[in-house]
């Protein structure tokens, strides 16, 4: 395939060399023809942007620029200029060019020494205080957007889906981030806040320590479930002579309640440098010994877990249930309901038939014990997508703990129905019909 010619010049700056390409834009290596100094380009092509959603693009191309170059840290990327080449039809910010590898990268060959990931891990965080102190949530930390220069100092980069509190430029339905590293709430479409980015940050340190990811790859689905029911391994499992100092800190940044983390990106930064320093953490107390139990779902009543709060405005009530169900019972889910791991019952045939809608008179059968219900071309990767707009994208979740099973509403815009009565979790049996949308469905079990 011919490669596309670069072109010769974006505004002032010369064009040197490619350095990535992504759908909508290309980053080149370029030359600063007035300063004489070398530059990284940041284009977003026009082109392929519809007409009536170019005016949006271009407010995110530019929430991106002056978020970043309202940041002066060692730890953030500078922010040179922004405009428009009209010849090459696209915008362009103009960056510090910098000379080292990705994160990405270099875990890539095996994980680092602890005492070298926390040290980065807490220039990060020191980078993120500036920013949250200035309004502005980074929304995708992931090894791949931090840059270790050749002295080894942290460089955050790409603030794309950065978000200014003020500002809601992003569509309904939209979740910005990178699956593998966001935070349970991000993920489920609930307020961010940032204490998000400390939970995407601790699962950098996690990758980072052990060279392995906190929640592992898969489907959207998949990485979903795991945050919202599994605990990663604790790093001192992985890793010979870590001190468990290490453990409570990752423990504590990745807790799955944003209530239940670090209050702010300075508390990491502190625990990481008394751990550093062999001293007691000043803002932990032994969380991660107890909170981190270790790999598979975890168990309500596990002792010494900590207990949900009241849910707040930070999470919805339904979701905090949701993502508290690997930590505590929230008080929003009835005592009554089944507890206890995920698993498909034995010998039986677990299924959903469609009595009503476009797929009347078909049958959905379970090949997890969890599946999720939600809009069709909502990219959540449910198993189940209806395509009806009153459907939201992440609308309900059916789960099987044995032989009992649970419907559970995830804060739907329009609701799920038994009868006429709207439930938010609700235990349901063989026989029991439920409504999303337009869509009338069925729970069926059968011996196999």
């Amino acid at each position: 395939m011919a490669q596309t010619a670069l072109p010769k010049t974006i505004g002032r700056y010369e064009i040197v060399r490619e350095i990535g390409r992504g759908a909508m834009g290309v980053v080149y290596e370029g030359r600063d023809l007035s300063l004489m100094r070398p530059v990284a380009l940041k284009t977003l092509l026009l082109e392929p942007i519809a007409e009536d959603l170019r005016e949006t693009f271009e407010q995110r191309f530019y929430q991106e620029a002056r978020a970043a170059a309202s940041l002066q840290h060692p730890c953030i990327v500078v922010v040179y200029e922004i405009g428009i080449d009209a010849a090459a039809d696209a915008f362009f910010m103009s960056l510090e060019f910098l000379r080292g590898r990705t994160l990405e990268a270099i875990i890539e060959e095996g994980a680092l020494p602890w005492r070298d990931a926390l040290r980065i891990a807490g220039r990060l965080a020191d980078a993120l205080s500036h920013a949250h102190e200035h309004g502005i949530i980074h929304r995708d930390i992931k090894p791949g957007n931090v840059m270790i220069l050749k002295k080894g100092e942290p460089k955050i980069m790409d603030f794309g889906v950065a978000k200014l509190d003020s500002s809601k430029l992003t569509s309904q339905g939209d979740v910005l981030g990178s699956p593998g590293y966001m935070a349970p709430e991000q993920a489920l479409e609930a307020r961010v806040d940032a204490r998000s980015d400390l939970f995407s940050l601790g699962t950098v340190l996690y990758e980072s320590l052990t060279g392995k990811r906190a929640f592992g790859k898969g489907t959207f689905s998949e990485i979903l479930m795991r945050l919202a029911y599994e605990h990663p391994t604790p790093p001192s499992r992985i890793v010979a002579d870590l001190p468990t100092t290490v453990d409570d800190i990752v423990a504590h940044a990745l807790a799955k309640n944003p209530d239940e983390r670090y209050g702010n990106a300075d508390q990491l930064a502190e625990d990481i440098e008394d751990a550093l320093a062999d001293r007691p953490l000043r803002h932990t107390r032994g969380k991660g010994a107890r909170a981190v139990p270790g790999p598979g779902p975890a168990a309500a009543s596990s002792p010494g877990l900590p207990s949900l709060k009241t849910p707040t405005a930070s999470v919805p009530a339904n979701q905090v249930a949701a993502l508290g169900a690997a930590t505590a019972v929230a008080p929003a889910r009835p005592a009554a309901l089944p507890r206890g791991p995920l698993a498909l019952p034995p010998g039986k045939r677990v299924s959903l038939s469609f009595l009503s809608g476009p797929r009347e008179g078909t049958e959905h059968v379970l090949r997890h014990a969890s599946l999720l219900i939600g809009r069709e071309g909502g990219n959540s990767g449910a198993a189940i997508e209806l395509a009806e707009t009153q459907v939201s994208r992440m609308h309900a979740m059916v789960e099987v703990r044995g032989d009992r099973f649970v419907l559970r509403d995830l804060e739907s815009k329009n609701g799920t129905f038994i009868a006429t009565e709207r439930v938010k979790e609700v235990e349901i049996h063989h026989g029991t019909e439920f409504q999303i949308g337009g869509t009338r469905l069925m729970l069926l079990v059968a011996d196999v």
